[in-house]
């Protein structure tokens, strides 16, 4: 059986490393395994996403809600609802978004 550690416990083995490499590997490592979670989840949204559809999502400038207007490999074109006219359209990684029922 393998030990479970909490975070607390990485955090604090963390800090015994000194040598600046091994702290890289272990970036180049974190990093890693975030992306591939996150396009786990962008796999999972982008089967039940279709054009036309309405999304919402959170990004660098807050809450969005709006209709899909293009399916690309890992992103979706979403035009903003009320923005029809300016035309804003935003690339949302699939991760983000969040189907509106």
């Amino acid at each position: 059986m393998t030990k479970r550690y909490n975070l607390k416990d990485i955090k604090e083995m963390i800090l015994k490393v000194n040598d600046v490499k091994d702290l890289m590997e272990l970036n180049r490592f974190v990093i890693k395994n975030i992306k591939a979670q996150r396009w786990i989840a962008g796999q999972a949204i982008k089967e039940d996403l279709a054009v036309g559809m309405r999304v919402n999502w959170t990004g660098r400038k807050g809450f969005h809600t709006g209709h899909i207007i293009k399916i690309n490999r890992t992103r979706a074109q979403v035009r903003e609802e009320g923005d029809f006219v300016n035309g804003t359209t935003w690339i949302v990684p699939m991760s983000l978004l969040n189907i509106v029922k």
